[in-house]
């Protein structure tokens, strides 16, 4: 599809796909419920507010000292309480207020010594109030970092009852066919 799409040409050409495709009964409901609100004539915006959609922005990094900074600086745009109009994301632009939330995370697994890290570090300083947190691929070190394990629970926990195992499992006793359907 070119680049020049607007937003509706784009959504408009994934539905359409959607109507051609297999989907699950979850992918289906929301499909038809996107539909149903389109024809009562809302925008994809309104639309996303109203079906609480969610976004976390992860920055994935491995060199965590050089690296640090960015994130702080885009969290403090994206999060800023003044609700800057104009600052978007995504191809055409949509406004984090255009969603139920808008988070800005950071996930590292370091190259660098973890012997250097502690929390007065400025790298750790600099994200350590990121909305969406900050994680390693490590285990938890307080004041430093969350383990990556930590990423479902801390930003959905209306999702992810308990520790993730459980959930999927609990996912899978009600329905024995889910792993199947979801790897084809």
């Amino acid at each position: 599809m070119p680049k020049e799409y607007s937003l509706f040409q784009r959504l408009n050409f994934l539905s359409k796909q959607l109507r051609r495709t297999h989907y699950s009964a979850c992918q289906s409901f929301l499909h038809n419920k996107i539909k149903q609100l389109k024809a009562e004539r809302l925008g994809y915006r309104k639309i996303a507010k109203r079906l609480n959609v969610d976004i976390l922005n992860l920055q994935c990094k491995t060199n965590w000292n050089d690296n640090s900074q960015i994130p702080m600086l885009w969290d403090m745009i994206y999060n800023s309480m003044s609700n800057l109009s104009h600052v978007s994301f995504g191809t055409n632009g949509l406004n984090p207020n255009s969603v139920s939330s808008f988070k800005y995370g950071f996930a590292t697994v370091p190259s660098n010594d973890l012997k250097n890290f502690n929390s007065t570090s400025l790298c750790v300083l600099r994200i350590k109030n990121l909305i969406g947190g900050n994680y390693w691929g490590h285990p938890t070190k307080p004041d430093i970092a969350s383990s990556l394990k930590e990423l479902p629970n801390r930003n959905r926990p209306q999702v992810f009852r308990g520790v993730i195992s459980a959930h999927i499992d609990s996912q899978i006793s009600l329905d024995p066919n889910l792993v199947q359907k979801f790897v084809s």
